[in-house]
């Protein structure tokens, strides 16, 4: 079976007053990505390392996040691609890794960071629908 990407895109944008070395770490270290997103996490910050999120540890290995997922490309302290998994109400979509892009741009008003998400890879299906509007809804930054 070919599956046929959609031109669908969710688009997260956000801006912090942390230096940029801490927005970075906030995403490519463990202890970062537990600070605000999963409450567990395996990174490692390097190419074909691990982007585990563990988003609900009662659940069967396997079901308890973002497993096997694997960082694409870092580019230290601009850019971060990594693979995502649906959660498991999505079975048909889990099967299929997405993907993650997370841009760092410092403003030069006042030291902020400008923080850019975008999750790709949505394929069309009413599954994939709901998948879709699960995390435009749920991802926040």
């Amino acid at each position: 079976m070919t599956l046929s990407t959609s031109s669908r895109v969710i688009q997260k944008q956000t801006v912090t007053s942390v230096p940029l070395e801490t927005a970075w770490q906030s995403w490519t270290t463990s202890e970062g990505v537990t600070s605000f997103f999963a409450p567990q996490a395996n990174i490692e910050a390097k190419v074909r390392g691990f982007y585990e999120l563990f988003f609900d540890l009662k659940a069967p290995r396997g079901f308890q996040g973002t497993e096997g997922c694997r960082v694409l490309s870092i580019n230290p302290p601009r850019s971060l691609a990594f693979e995502f998994l649906a959660p498991p109400q999505f079975p048909n979509v889990r099967r299929v890794r997405t993907r993650v892009d997370v841009l760092f741009e410092e403003v030069l008003s006042g030291g902020l960071v400008k923080v850019s998400l975008a999750h790709s890879g949505f394929v069309e299906g009413e599954e994939w629908d709901e998948c879709f509007d699960f995390f435009s809804s749920t991802l926040h930054l």
